[in-house]
């Protein structure tokens, strides 16, 4: 499945060739790549063609004439020159062959002549299927015309009862020969190799027949390949980039798609750069450090710091899988885990949390998006999210250079974390295990007891206090007339709410099902709040407060008697700036409305517990991943 989920931006380019770069990756788009096998051979890719001249003039020399046994030596790859490189497959590291098609000219590369094509290797069987021991295969010579490929369709040539071995040594003696041949329907990856000189690497070299001339070649396994339709199948790899090309200061390896064992593996590379969006000077800032996926990198396109340009080159980048080959051991790699101890309130479906963590150079990156329900955590299409396993792993530098963890109320997602900090571990700690609490709890953990009043003065109809709330307190005694401005002062004592945050005031309609009346937000106790959805005409006292006589929400009905049913409740709540929730955030202030709370009189209004939603994160050191 692996295989099929990472082919959707090669499944789009080559359906609508419309554009060579790519910023649209919606990681919920992957959700669709179910759809990716019947995409990739509904689609009929055909094999792509290529008129950079820039990129042509590093390509091997493709003669459009048939090469004799002398001349066509420079098709073969010398041992020497086969190397292994570094690369990444979601988190892991692998090596991958680099096969320098070109021998010892140092312009050459591995890249592949365009349009891609296959040629042909036959193997030979007994008329009871069973192979011809000691027979080599045969390699044919490209057509005239037609260029020189590593990619072979295998056909079977059925002999006759009686035939001896390697009688047959090349295409022109099997056509005249007139066996059975039939088309198996694979194709594999057999480049050919001098052996004049030691591979540094231990490879699987076998022998054929080209123009009756014993070859070697690397046996590299097979391709995807739609027979019906002679496609090949592709893969794809990801170099990151600076933004003027150069190397990221972190020197990040390529990243593949897939390896051998997912549906769609294909040693055929199509090549994408990641550039980033910004000039890069320092690791610190790099942004390619801990992406080791493509989902990452993907990530990192949706979130703005890299575009993908797509190169229109293919190269043979066949994953290498030598036991005798170990990666060098990534001691110093740290796994972030994470254990929900006191959970976060439940945003509406338009928001998110984001875990975010800080450098010393005051530099932020995403870890994880995720909504909170109950003492769990889910990504953001409701799934539980897996606390066993690592969501990040940082390099020992990045640890050195760590200031702090945070976690952020989110309403859209962008690459910069917002303000409305709700959780952050302490700076500079240095632990591998840290607890993120409310950065401003200790705002609120002494609170005076406040007061409110019941009445209702933007109605222009008398003695009717009983269908406002407001947050302030009343001067002078007068229990049967609704009081003016000048008789009263902040209902409240409290400081300006965090960066990030307001406050609002709230009113409890009907508890089953529960529904809450929004009164307006504000950040001081001493001026109006910033709504009146649902008051009158009249002017409204100074303060934060609402009148509920207009425009009632769906299922409720104003004017609202707040005392008539005794079970009204108010709640003062501290609220994220940049998201419009239902109901009371962080609970402040609660009391209950009683039938007999009096209009235009002070009432109390007594501060509550302040929750204390907690996230721990702790630092793991990690094994090296093998390849």
């Amino acid at each position: 499945m692996n295989g099929i989920m990472h082919k959707l931006p090669l499944i789009l380019k080559a359906c609508s060739k419309k554009s060579k770069e790519y910023r649209l990756f919606d990681l919920k788009a992957i959700v669709l790549l179910g759809l990716a096998p019947v995409l990739f051979w509904g689609c009929t890719m055909p094999l792509p063609g290529n008129s950079n001249s820039e990129v042509n003039s590093l390509l091997p020399n493709n003669s459009t004439t048939i090469p004799n046994s002398s001349s066509f030596q420079s098709l073969f790859i010398p041992l020497e020159d086969i190397g292994v490189r570094l690369g990444l497959h979601n988190g892991s590291s692998l090596f991958y062959l680099d096969l320098n098609a070109c021998g010892s000219n140092p312009r050459c590369t591995n890249q592949l002549a365009l349009p891609l094509n296959l040629l042909v290797v036959y193997q030979f069987f007994n008329p009871d299927n069973t192979p011809v021991l000691g027979q080599l295969p045969v390699f044919n010579l490209p057509a005239k015309g037609e260029k020189n490929s590593p990619f072979r369709q295998l056909f079977r040539v059925i002999v006759p009862a009686g035939y001896v071995a390697n009688t047959i040594r090349s295409a022109e003696d099997l056509a005249a020969s007139q066996f059975r041949i039939e088309s198996s329907g694979k194709a594999f990856n057999f480049p050919l190799v001098t052996t004049a000189n030691a591979a540094s690497v231990n490879l699987n070299i076998k022998k054929a027949w080209q123009k009756s001339e014993e070859i070697r070649y690397l046996d590299l396994g097979d391709v995807p390949y739609a027979s019906g339709k002679n496609q090949l199948g592709v893969g794809l790899i990801y170099f990151l980039r600076n933004r003027d090309n150069s190397e990221l200061p972190s020197n990040p390896a390529p990243i593949l798609d897939t390896v051998p064992g997912d549906l769609l593996y294909s040693p055929i590379r199509q090549v994408f750069r990641a550039i980033s969006e910004n000039q890069i000077v320092s690791q610190e800032g790099d942004p390619a450090r801990g992406l080791r996926s493509q989902e990452d990198l993907l990530r990192a396109v949706n979130q703005g710091l890299f575009r993908l340009e797509d190169t229109d080159s293919f190269f043979n980048y066949p994953v290498f899988q030598d036991s005798g080959i170990i990666s060098q051991p990534e001691t110093e790699i740290y796994g972030l885990y994470l254990a929900v101890l006191k959970a976060l309130p439940v945003l509406p479906e338009t928001a998110h949390y984001a875990l975010w963590s800080r450098n010393q150079g005051q530099e932020n990156r995403l870890l994880l998006r995720f909504r909170s329900g109950g003492f769990g955590l889910f990504d953001l299409q409701k799934q539980p999210q897996d606390l066993s396993k690592s969501l990040f792993r940082f390099s020992q530098s990045e640890l050195a250079g760590l200031n702090t963890f945070f976690v952020t109320v989110e309403n859209k997602e962008d690459s910069t974390p917002s303000q409305s900090i709700i959780l952050q571990s302490d700076a500079n700690s240095g632990s591998l295990k840290r607890s993120l609490n409310l950065p401003f709890q200790n705002n609120y953990l002494r609170l005076q007891a406040g007061n409110f009043l019941l009445s209702t003065p933007t109605d222009s109809v008398a003695n009717n206090g009983e269908f406002g709330l407001w947050f302030a307190k009343r001067t002078t005694v007068n229990p049967t007339q609704p009081p003016i401005a000048q008789e009263l002062e902040p209902g409240l004592i409290l400081s300006l709410p965090p960066s990030g945050w307001l406050y609002q005031g709230w009113v409890l309609y009907r508890r089953n099902p529960e529904q809450w009346l929004p009164l307006g937000r504000f950040s001081s106790v001493n001026q109006a709040d910033q709504e009146n959805p649902f008051s009158g005409r009249q002017a409204g006292y100074p303060f934060p407060g609402e009148d509920f006589l207009n425009n009632p929400p769906a299922g409720i009905t104003f004017p609202f008697n707040l005392p008539s049913s005794g079970e009204t409740e108010v709640v003062l709540a501290l609220q994220p700036q940049n998201v419009l929730v239902q109901a009371p955030f962080f609970p402040l202030f609660r009391v209950a409305l009683t039938k007999a709370s009096p209009v235009y009189t002070n009432l109390n209004f007594p501060p509550v517990a302040f929750s204390e939603p907690e996230i721990q994160v702790e630092l793991r050191p990690e094994a090296p991943t093998q390849p």
